[in-house]
């Protein structure tokens, strides 16, 4: 076993450090550590002082007793297996794995377990041992001994305050009273448990004071309890009830600060709190209207658990994904059928005691699903209801399962057309102040129902109702900038769109459109707060957040090392937890809140959108007037399948014309107006639309769209720059090839330079990441021939890669000015998660929304050879003088005459905030020859 680097100590309860003084206890076989470990117990009651330690102190006969050991994470840790004693040769039994495997930020966990020897004496002091044994190699290595201490009785003065402020849960001052009581006599165990009741205590009550009440119960705690190691892990406790209680309060910022805390300590102290962290965070973002996010939370966290987790708890987490899963109009055919089997093994695994609560929850559940799958979800309905028949009337869990029911059984008349059914279902439902959820969809409800009665004003009063919950209820709640995700939520502003639309009123559904989008407008304006802001604070608080994001990138890159397949498993639960930081780091942006005088762009002439059963598209006028220019029938399964085909054929570009023409078909009989606007066609794209590679829709013959206009995306949250550079200092940046992997790096950066002579070209090992924001801050344009990455879950840390490591989109939101242009010709730099909105697109909405006129960018993989051909032809004619709308046609058109559409329909044009009006057709197109593949830039 190789020699691994010793890493910083800390001082606390359990804690000792690795000395030669130990050298006579170990075994004869074994050796000692080759490097510096915090050890700590786990499983006590408190600690007491003796002398100059501290001792955990035991108060039950055969307990369970567990050693944590906090290592380095770059140690390989992935073979260990442990065995403890009671003594330094008392080591009978097998060698097991560790019953906890964690990971806090540099730090990797480990925990073993054991039970107490029977008590033979009231009071005994014992040495609890250890050993680990590296299976890779067979060595065996000693743990420190560690003293604790075994009582048979509680000290007077400890079940004195125990039977006072835990037994009898005093009033709120005297548990203050109490609880310094207990750290007065040194036992700051308990003191958090008389707190951690009055919390609960608190919670139940909910009378107007609570929330100061709460707060000053946590401030009572002395900052020393949280550097020993066992008050870390009741810490971790505590902090996860109050977060439940700031939840139940609506106080979601707060709540989601609460369980943070709560994760970073129950990560550190082996506390079985995992599932029941990501159910709550999960239930938050689903609350903003980030369902695929909170679906896809939990997912990570049940497969598999995250360290060892109460079956109850289990089980829990796993009906609340059934209902994420039900909660999400796009959720297919497969996720429906993972609803059903979590259901189905919940039934099977049901405790015939249990809470009837639990079991109408579940029934409720097996309703929706039945709904979602197109069957009456009456009997299990019906179910419900008689499980909460057994329950008083006064019971607030039940009361508020019976109006869910309510509401699954009305939407099941919506379903089935009876619509004075449904209106009457939801109408009682009007003003339910204690679940916005609820209140939102009840309105949504009538809303469907009054426009399916013809009555359009009504159903447009309903649906407003429906959307100002919906924005009270926004990520601004969460105090984090959560990209809006199609749901329930967006479809409302959909549905509302379309009774505006059939009130006679486009304008009217065009603005229902643009409040969709003014999330995306309240990131750019605080990303501009710096540049605007001269103070000295505020400077402070983004060169502090500019920090933190370096260090936990630093630590991503630690991680990323070559390994073993188990060395890669035991990582990856550390990469997960560090890359969920930096994506809350990077939501989490110091600012002034709103720009005053910052000013929203409308840069789209045509807008779409998709219901369940049709796709509305709206034009907009230079003068302003807003028209419908296609109403087209369909179902959004099976055009969402069509979409599905196409992203999978331009990922693997291979699909030949022919069958992309038939996938296509049907989106572009529905996105495609009868004409165009003008020479360019610029086009926002709501909800799974964004997914739509617009440009190589089929027309009528042999043609694409784009062979009749240039056809740009606008993405959501454009603003007007700030200013542009000044023609005396334009100067275009070429960064080529920084990784010296691209074939056609050294052919392409002789072209930029021959081309352009004034521009700064960063070739290979100068491409660093200092060198590139010094010279993007002078750079009229921007051209990369790089690497992009893509993280579909974290899509907050995509990349793009230079000479000395990656550049994150946060890092270049801060260094980027507004330029006339900005060529990301790299892998996946139009690419982001589907958003409710007009769209991020990922690197290239960045840049669009800071400012470039035009990006060009790959929704998906970009071939090096397509790359190549097309920007050869883009700056030769922008060489010649052409604009670049021009420029970029005649480079397409190019490629369509010799590749198929699967291999250059991923190239996307977005329009960001000025446009320019020399303008020139685009050229007819000769036959298309056969695409040539080639290496990827990824």
């Amino acid at each position: 076993m190789a020699v691994r680097p010793s890493f910083a100590l800390f001082l606390g309860i359990g804690t000792v450090i690795v000395v030669a003084t130990l050298t006579a206890l170990r075994s004869p076989e074994s050796r000692p550590l080759p490097f510096a470990v915090q050890l700590f117990v786990h499983g006590h009651d408190d600690a007491i002082q003796r002398g100059e330690r501290r001792v955990p102190l035991f108060m039950a006969p055969r307990a369970p007793v567990g050693v944590c050991l906090e290592l380095a994470s770059d140690l390989d840790t992935s073979q260990w297996q442990g065995r403890l004693g009671f003594g330094p040769s008392s080591f009978a039994g097998p060698f097991e794995s560790p019953t906890l495997r964690a990971a806090e930020r540099q730090l990797q966990i480990l925990c073993f377990d054991t039970v107490l020897p029977a008590a033979s004496s009231e009071e005994r002091e014992l040495i609890l041992c250890g050993q680990v044994r590296d299976a890779i190699d067979g060595a065996i290595y000693d743990l420190p001994c560690r003293p604790i201490i075994a009582s048979a009785r509680w000290p007077s003065a400890y079940r004195r305050i125990w039977d006072a402020a835990v037994l009898e849960v005093p009033a709120f001052e005297e548990t203050l009273a109490w609880a310094r009581l207990a750290l007065d006599e040194d036992f700051p165990l308990l003191a958090i448990d008389a707190l951690l009741l009055q919390i609960r205590n608190q919670r139940r009550i909910g009378d107007d004071e609570a929330a100061s009440r709460i707060r000053q119960l946590v401030a009572t705690l002395p900052s020393s309890i949280l550097d020993q190691p066992e008050a870390v892990r009741q810490y971790a406790i505590l902090a996860y009830e109050l977060a439940v209680w700031e939840l139940d309060q609506g106080l979601w910022a707060s709540a989601w600060k609460s369980l943070e805390r709560s994760a970073r300590a129950a990560r550190r102290s082996a506390v079985p709190l995992g599932a029941s962290i990501a159910s709550r965070q999960a239930e938050i973002l689903s609350r903003v209207g980030a369902v695929p996010e909170a679906t896809a939370l939990l997912r990570a966290t049940l497969d598999p658990p995250s360290g060892p987790t109460a079956p109850y708890l289990l089980a829990a987490a796993r009906e609340q994904l059934v209902w994420l899963l039900l909660q999400d109009p796009d959720s297919g055919p497969e996720d429906l059928a993972e609803a059903e089997r979590l259901l189905e093994a919940a039934v099977a695994a049901a405790d015939p005691n249990e809470d009837p609560t639990e079991t109408a929850n579940r029934w409720i559940n097996f309703g929706y699903l039945r709904l979602r799958q197109g069957v009456d979800p009456g009997p299990e309905l019906e179910r419900a209801e008689k499980q909460l028949a057994e329950l008083p009337a006064e019971d607030q869990r039940s009361r508020r399962l019976a109006r869910w029911a309510n509401m699954v059984a009305a939407s099941a008349d919506l379903e089935a057309g009876d619509w004075n059914r449904a209106l009457a279902r939801c109408r009682p439902l009007t003003n339910v102040d204690d679940e916005a959820r609820l209140a939102a969809w009840a309105a949504s409800c009538r809303g469907r129902a009054q426009r399916a009665r013809g009555d359009l004003a009504a159903a447009a009063v309903e649906l407003e109702r429906a959307l100002v919950i919906h924005e009270s209820a926004g990520p601004q709640r969460l105090g984090q900038l959560v990209p809006p995700s199609p749901g329930m939520r967006a479809d409302d502003f959909l549905r509302a769109a379309r009774v505006a639309v059939e009130h006679s009123r486009p304008e009217e559904a065009w603005r229902l459109l643009a409040r969709l989008d003014r999330m995306a407008v309240l990131r750019e304006e605080r990303l501009r707060c710096l540049e605007r802001s001269e103070g000295q604070v505020l400077q402070s608080l983004w060169r502090r957040h500019a920090e933190r994001g370096r260090e936990l990138q630093r630590q991503l890159l630690a991680l990323d090392v070559p390994a073993t397949a188990q060395r890669q498993l035991q990582l990856e639960r550390q990469v997960l937890e560090v890359k969920r930081q930096l994506q809350e780091h990077a939501r989490r942006l110091p600012g002034c809140g709103l720009i005053e005088g910052g000013e929203s762009l409308e840069t789209a002439d045509l807008k779409a959108f998709m219901l369940v059963d049709e796709i509305i598209v709206l034009e907009r006028t230079p003068e302003g007037v807003v028209s419908v220019v296609r109403r087209t029938r369909g179902d959004r399964r099976e055009l969402l399948a069509n979409i599905e085909a196409l992203d999978l054929a331009l990922r693997e570009r291979v699909l030949e014309d022919g069958r992309w023409r038939r996938l296509a078909q049907p989106l572009a009989a529905a996105l495609v107006p009868p004409r165009n606007p003008g020479p360019i066609t610029r086009y926002a794209l709501y909800g799974a639309l964004q997914r739509v590679p617009v440009a190589a829709l089929p027309r009528p013959g042999a043609g694409w769209w784009s062979d009749e206009t240039l056809i740009a995306v606008s993405a959501a949250g454009a603003l007007r720059p700030p200013g542009r550079p000044s023609e005396r200092s334009r100067r275009p940046l070429f960064v080529v090839d920084p990784v010296s992997n691209l074939p056609t790096a050294r052919e392409l950066g002789s072209v930029y330079r021959d081309l352009f002579p004034e521009a700064t070209v960063l070739f290979r090992a100068a491409a660093t990441r200092s060198a590139f924001v010094a010279a993007l801050a002078e750079a009229s344009s921007l051209h990369l021939d790089s690497h992009g990455r893509y993280d579909d879950r974290f899509p907050e840390l995509s990349s793009l890669e230079l000479a000395d490591g990656p550049l994150l989109l946060q890092e270049l939101a801060a260094a980027v000015p507004p330029l006339e242009l900005a060529n990301l010709s790299g892998c996946h730099t139009g690419r982001w998660p589907v958003t409710a909105d007009a769209g991020s697109y990922g690197f290239a909405g960045l840049l669009a929304r800071r400012g470039a006129v035009w990006v060009v960018a790959s929704r998906t993989y970009l071939a090096d050879a397509l790359a190549r051909d097309f920007n050869r032809v883009l700056y030769a004619r922008l060489s010649q003088g052409m604009t670049l709308p021009q420029a970029y046609g005649e480079a397409l058109a190019n490629l369509r005459r010799r590749a198929p559409a699967a291999a250059w329909a991923g190239l996307m044009l977005l329009a960001g905030s000025e446009h320019s009006a020399n303008l020139l057709e685009n050229s007819a197109v000769a036959t298309p020859s056969e695409g040539e593949r080639s290496p990827v830039r990824p």
